[in-house]
């Protein structure tokens, strides 16, 4: 006869508890991974269809500032070769929405997508035959390319609407990976395995948290951006202003290099509007602010609209002679904008009056000093007759203070085809 072998039962259950607890903290573990490892590939995708969408966005501003330049017949400005960047453009963004649609959609996006690659393809068509016509007909290509702005608005939400359903798929994912992680760990805890899911607990809260972090950077940059750009002239305004200058004023000081500053404003404004009332008063500021961006194509150069019809101009590592050379070529080029004002006088077009001041910043001196310095370079300019460049003498050493200061108060005139 066999003898029945007698074993101690609470052993086994308690082994048979822990298998069972293992068994399930392991599933656990399994789905709180697959969940996030879609999360993350998720997070993936809604970065790829930003940088779409941040590409199809470009390709329409750059459109518009050229054809505003070219409108404004700015000198030496050839459009059309400013546009054919934009062809390229649209060819990358369409091979980057082909690309997701291949590896990222599924299925219901891929027909959304396919209708988005066609939009882009036909907004290229459209900017490659503005190219051809701006020569010919420049009234008539600008007619040609407005109707595709609704085109661009529905193209740019419909990819708004993919990111946040994307984004929408990572948040559901990511807290699938926190459910899971969170049961798992107590599953767990019973055989001393806790740790190991709390490195997968804090990246399904990191996946989960992304989303937020993603959409807020998102619309900080924009919030940031907007409130920094004049609206009439796309020109800095004068919050972006004070912040430039004051980060310009720190790097010059720590490198000892000349900062530069040029203030202008338009010539009998005010006589403008009242004779062409305040809609073309917007209109001239708009083709003033085009001569501007004309004439400061250099990285290093800030252009902003100080206040109402004034401007500024910030050139780090300039020295006098420069910002004088920059500052003749703007007064030139909106002089050649042709802007006609009869209400001044002679020559009949709009003019500027331009102030140009240099310091190599250091204690006890301020931005407000440059400034200063500026402006009474630009009312010299003005005493002298209107449409020339005023400047202040050139920065003394650091151990002259007092001259310095007094020279500051004495804005020489240099006239304007000097």
């Amino acid at each position: 006869m066999f003898t029945r072998l007698k074993l101690p039962v609470a052993p086994i259950v308690a082994l048979t508890a822990t298998l069972v607890v293992s068994a399930l903290g392991i599933h656990g573990l399994g789905i709180g991974a697959r969940a996030l490892q879609s999360a993350l590939r998720s997070a993936g995708s809604a970065h790829e269809l930003e940088s779409i969408a941040s590409g199809v966005q470009g390709i329409n501003g750059n459109l518009y500032h050229i054809l505003t330049l070219r409108g404004a017949q700015t000198p030496g400005f050839n459009a059309a070769t400013q546009l054919r960047p934009l062809l390229a453009e649209c060819d990358r963004v369409a091979g980057l929405l082909r690309h997701w649609r291949d590896t990222r959609a599924n299925p219901a996006q891929r027909a959304r997508v396919a209708v988005l690659i066609l939009s882009i393809e036909r907004y290229r068509g459209a900017i490659d035959f503005v190219t051809q016509m701006l020569d010919v007909d420049f009234a008539a290509a600008v007619s040609f390319i407005q109707p595709f702005d609704q085109n661009f608005k529905d193209l740019t939400q419909s990819i708004d609407a993919l990111v946040h359903e994307v984004q929408a798929l990572q948040a559901r994912d990511a807290d699938t990976a926190l459910t899971s992680a969170a049961n798992t760990m107590r599953a767990f805890e019973a055989v001393g395995t806790a740790a190991v899911l709390l490195a997968l607990f804090a990246a399904a809260n990191m996946a989960r948290a992304s989303v937020g972090a993603r959409r807020l950077s998102r619309q900080n940059r924009l919030l940031t951006a907007m409130a920094q750009v004049d609206a009439l002239t796309g020109l800095g305004n004068r919050r972006y202003f004070d912040d430039t200058l004051a980060a310009a004023w720190d790097a010059c000081a720590a490198s000892r290099e000349p900062l530069s500053l040029i203030m202008f404003d338009i010539d009998h404004f005010k006589k403008f509007n009242d004779s062409q009332g305040h809609q073309a008063g917007d209109e001239c500021l708009r083709r003033v602010a085009a001569a501007v961006t004309s004439s400061t194509r250099d990285a290093p150069d800030k252009a902003a609209r100080y206040g109402g019809e004034e401007f500024a101009v910030i050139l780090p590592n300039t020295p006098p002679e420069g910002a004088r050379v920059v500052a003749e070529r703007i007064r030139k080029a909106i002089e050649a904008s042709a802007i006609a004002h009869p209400a001044a006088g002679p020559p009949g077009v709009v003019t500027v009056s331009l102030g140009v001041a240099t310091l190599i910043p250091r204690a006890p001196l301020t931005a407000a000093a440059l400034i200063e310095a500026a402006d009474k370079g630009l009312y010299a300019a003005k005493r002298g007759g209107r449409n020339r460049v005023g400047d202040s003498p050139a920065d003394p050493p650091p151990d002259t203070a007092p001259e310095r200061n007094r020279a500051l108060g004495k804005a020489s005139v240099r006239t304007a085809g000097a």
